[in-house]
């Protein structure tokens, strides 16, 4: 069933005021003063409501129609100014309206070179892992915009934000450990995070602005820094950031995956890559495999565009006019309205000429 309403609803309150004035002059004759000047008016409409005839009864009876008809002309002006409309539908959402700006963190430091997983039955470092998964990852996501920090100390900007998906993979597979040297600054890579890209803005967002995302992909590793990892990253989220971490390297890892290296055998730790996640209120996901990681990602993606559809969906209801498929109805007064014009007009032309 169509639904009908008024665009600019105000101009209808004005519609009483025409017929309260209607009801208080119906019967009024209004004669001009004696001891003011003269004035001709030019418009025969105008000069119809004052004109003399010669009959005072048919003086007396045009005076009301006119009046009558007048004050219809009037009311149907003012529903046509009110913008009658017809709602016929409802506009489609698109998809992906708010697109989502995806910052990709790749620890590079000694521990991620350890080798706990096994790809066709072959040793692969946990960075070496990191790379392929990443890569493959970005494979399925269209629309996003990505950057590419290392978290080393000192951490640094790979790559800023882009949409060609080619060049992310390709400095994605540049990435190597010690690139930011052997031990990793979480803290200060979140900082880095927040003077690059964060908004300005505390908490703020407009309809524009897009979902902003960090996902650090570490293994937990010694971290120094002035500031904890904790701290840097609740501080991201209160500048609008959602900070998600993926966890690699086994926690009890099973022999025959161990590291065969001279390296000291450093296991994740989720301890303090789960803080970190709470504290940037996102999540914690553990890439045990292949299909932990790709589940990883698709959820980190499906949680943002959750958490922006609801944000719309709050936005919309106070706006819900504004999204409906609307048809105009205003001609109709006003053709009416200039119908009742043009009658009186030729009505006036004939009484004049019935006078001469």
């Amino acid at each position: 069933m169509s639904e009908f309403g008024f665009k600019q609803e105000i101009w209808l309150y004005f519609i009483p005021i025409i017929w309260l004035l209607w009801y208080k002059f119906r019967t009024v004759n209004v004669i001009w003063p004696r001891w003011l000047p003269s004035i001709t008016i030019h418009y025969p409409l105008l000069n119809s409501l004052g004109a003399e005839t010669l009959q005072h009864e048919k003086k007396q009876m045009h005076f009301r129609q006119h009046n009558v008809l007048l004050s219809v002309l009037f009311s149907l002006l003012l529903l046509a100014l009110a913008q009658p409309v017809q709602y016929t539908g409802q506009l489609a959402e698109r998809d992906n309206k708010q697109p989502i700006d995806m910052v990709l963190v790749i620890d590079t430091a000694l521990s991620m070179s350890l080798s706990d997983y096994l790809i066709n039955n072959k040793p692969v470092s946990r960075i070496g892992f990191a790379r392929k998964e990443l890569s493959e990852a970005l494979d399925s996501y269209t629309g996003e915009r990505f950057a590419l920090l290392i978290s080393g100390n000192p951490p640094a900007l790979w790559l800023p934000l882009t949409k060609d998906i080619k060049v992310v993979k390709h400095e994605i597979g540049r990435i190597t450990t010690f690139l930011g040297g052997r031990i990793s600054d979480m803290g200060a890579t979140l900082r880095l995070i927040e003077k690059q890209f964060a908004n300005k803005n505390k908490n703020t967002r407009n309809s524009s602005d897009n979902a902003q995302v960090a996902i650090i992909i570490s293994d937990g590793g010694t971290q120094v820094g002035d500031i904890s990892p904790q701290t840097a990253a609740e501080q991201l989220a209160e500048k609008g950031f959602t900070v998600y971490v993926i966890a690699v390297g086994s926690v009890q890892p099973e022999s025959a995956v161990l590291n065969t290296s001279s390296l000291l055998y450093e296991p994740a730790n989720l301890d303090v890559l789960t803080k970190v996640a709470k504290a940037g209120k996102g999540q914690l996901f553990h890439a045990r495999d292949h299909n932990d990681f790709k589940q990883a990602m698709a959820t980190i993606v499906q949680l943002q565009r959750t958490s922006l559809q609801q944000s719309e969906t709050r936005t919309d209801d106070n706006h819900s006019v504004d999204n409906k498929i609307t048809q105009p109805w205003y001609y109709i007064p006003l053709l009416a309205a200039m119908l009742i014009l043009l009658f009186l007009a030729v009505r006036y032309s004939q009484g004049s000429r019935d006078v001469s």
